[in-house]
């Protein structure tokens, strides 16, 4: 019998290459892009030598409020000062950066609030250390911050909001009262975070266990339209408090982490658990 006749040989396409391109924007927060500055202006500039310009930070949401904590500030008093990224894409919020944008770069930061003096929010207190943490909400409005050195150690926290036509502090107004440590030597306000929306807030003291009070502890807090009230009793972690992240609108969950003891502990808040409820591990 005759040999089957050979195929033909199949043609062989050199696949096209792909056009190279640079990623996007917003292609870069899902891929390996490289990282590069995103400001025109040095965020801290008017801090002189000796603010710590930078002990602590925080950022909104969408990334454009920059909380800056100056603990060095006045001698220790410390301050903390808000900027806004120009973005030519938003000029519609009903804020002052509308009219701060005429005359900025995009990408330039600018102190929101400017008052003409760049004097952002300062401590109350000499040695206050005000701005030893700042947290913000979501949209960038509120403001939590700690001094942990206010009244002799005891510590504060206080709370901001943002006001475009008030005029006290270029538009940040103290939304309730100081929040202070329940002895000397707690440093209570070492740490602070909000909740997305500003309504509730978390604030630890890292403070000595051989304080009046304890030391070492977390508050978690709920604004109730007037004040800022205890949510439980306060959250002792048995070890020195290094950390603490507010996990819910409500305060409901909160992570404290203690490097002194090398731990991380979660706590969930447990509404049938004695009088007020409590925040249990």
């Amino acid at each position: 019998p005759g040999s089957e006749p050979t195929p033909p040989p199949v043609p062989t396409v050199a696949p096209s290459p792909r056009p190279t391109r640079n990623p996007s924007a917003d292609e870069c927060d899902y891929q390996n892009c490289d990282w590069g500055p995103s400001s025109n202006v040095n965020p801290v500039a008017g801090s002189e030598i000796g603010d710590f310009s930078g002990t602590s930070l925080a950022l909104s949401e969408d990334g454009r409020t920059l909380a800056v904590g100056e603990i060095g500030h006045l001698g220790g008093r410390g301050r903390v000062r808000v900027f806004v990224r120009a973005d030519a894409s938003d000029g519609t919020d009903g804020d002052d950066r509308r009219s701060l944008r005429r005359s900025l770069k995009e990408g330039d930061w600018t102190p929101l609030g400017y008052d003409g003096i760049m004097g952002g929010i300062p401590g109350k207190g000499d040695a206050e250390r005000f701005g030893v943490s700042v947290s913000l909400s979501a949209d960038g409005r509120t403001l939590a911050a700690g001094g942990d050195g206010a009244d002799w150690g005891y510590g504060v926290v206080r709370v901001y909001d943002y006001d475009p036509d008030a005029e006290e502090l270029g538009g940040w107004v103290q939304r309730g009262g100081d929040l202070v440590g329940a002895g000397p030597d707690d440093v209570f306000g070492r740490y602070v975070s909000l909740g997305r929306d500003g309504n509730a807030l978390a604030a630890g003291s890292a403070g000595s266990a051989d304080a009046s009070s304890g030391g070492n502890y977390v508050n978690v807090y709920n604004w109730d339209g007037d004040a800022w009230a205890p949510k439980g009793t306060n959250i002792r972690v048995g070890g020195a408090v290094s950390g603490v992240s507010l996990a819910s609108n409500t305060g409901d969950i909160v992570a404290i982490g203690s490097a002194e003891e090398n731990f991380v502990k979660v706590y969930h808040w447990k509404s049938g658990q004695g009088p007020k409820g409590d925040l249990t591990e």
